[in-house]
């Protein structure tokens, strides 16, 4: 006699019970096939969001970025001797002349460059910058694209990818990724400053782009650039540049380069930054705080302590350690 074992997985159903069910993996799986397939490419999957238009905030070294700095002036740029030769023969009627007035413009110092940009994507793995001063235009490219072998340019084309801020086995592109990091390589040499201070073609450039939400509902864009030139310098140059988000374009304004910042570049530019940079340094500093400044202060005189105690202070030809030049020396004998 044959034995008819019972389905353990439909044991016990009653035929309706069992069509009911049918119905409701049907319907399930109708749901599934409908629903959108989740967007992992690098737009879709940014952990936020950095279209928009931007202006820069001058928070710092304004004599620096708003007038053209005088020739030898590179204080403060980690420079080696050669360096400091090409810097000190800087001469910008001649660049202006032949065709290098962009070279204070290049991928490893325009994003410190005072100005405004859009930020948009070309397609959902190309990010795409385009910055008023000088009128260039970045791409960021993400996945496993490469730069090209060919003749380099002024900003090149760059390597993108969202980076854990910090923490092992995250990987790039998900949703716990913080930050954007940027790579720029084979790149044409340009000026860290537009006062002829020199970076070369073998410098890469490595780029952190995060965003800052502040107290009073604005949004911070913060860049860091760290330029790294075996050729010029003795150590990585960095900078951070903040920019503040927009409502629309207003302002935008693209103008060519030049070897020099002209007065009428800089009342603009002035004009433009200027009511941005107090608000932030009225509302939106506070965002940035580590530690609590506030309150009454008293000052300590841990050094210096001859010249700056109350009294009549310290001997009329006591200039030790200020590079006085011959007739400061006079007038301060008088």
């Amino acid at each position: 006699m044959t034995t008819v074992r019972a389905n353990p997985t439909t044991a016990g159903l009653r035929p309706s019970s069992l069509i009911h069910l049918l119905l409701v993996i049907a319907i399930l799986f109708g749901f599934a096939a409908r629903m959108p397939a989740q967007d992992r490419s690098p737009e879709g999957n940014a952990p936020f969001d950095l279209t928009g238009y931007w202006v820069s905030s001058i928070t710092k070294n304004w004599r620096m970025l708003m007038v053209t700095p005088a020739k030898g002036d590179y204080q403060g740029i980690p420079l080696n001797e050669a360096a400091k030769k090409v810097a000190d023969s800087w001469d910008p009627a001649k660049d202006q002349v032949s065709g290098n007035a962009c070279r204070s413009y290049g991928a490893g110092i325009i994003m410190n460059v005072p100005g405004r940009l859009p930020i948009t994507w070309n397609d959902a793995e190309t990010m795409k910058l385009e910055i008023d001063a000088g009128t260039q235009t970045r791409l960021f490219r993400f996945g496993n694209w490469k730069p090209s072998a060919g003749k380099p340019s002024l900003q090149e084309d760059s390597v993108a990818s969202w980076v854990a801020r910090r923490g092992q086995g995250v990987a790039p592109s998900t949703a716990k990724a913080r930050y954007l990091k940027v790579s720029t390589t084979h790149m044409l040499s340009g000026y860290l400053r537009k006062n002829g201070v020199p970076y070369s073609e073998n410098a890469p450039v490595t780029e952190y782009y995060d965003v800052i939400q502040e107290q009073d509902g604005g949004t911070v864009l913060v860049v860091t650039t760290v330029l790294e030139d075996p050729v010029f310098l003795v150590d990585p140059y960095i900078l951070s540049s903040p920019y503040k988000k927009q409502k629309d374009s207003s302002g935008w304004d693209p103008t060519p380069c030049s070897a020099t910042w002209s007065e009428a570049a800089m009342k603009k530019v002035t004009a433009q930054c200027a009511l941005l940079t107090a608000q932030m340094l009225v509302s939106g500093l506070t965002a940035y705080g580590q530690i609590e400044l506030s309150g009454t202060w008293q000052a300590r005189n841990y050094s210096d302590s001859l010249g700056n105690r109350p009294g009549p202070g310290p001997s009329p030809v006591d200039y030790l350690g200020v590079p006085l030049n011959e007739s400061a020396r006079a007038q301060a004998l008088t």
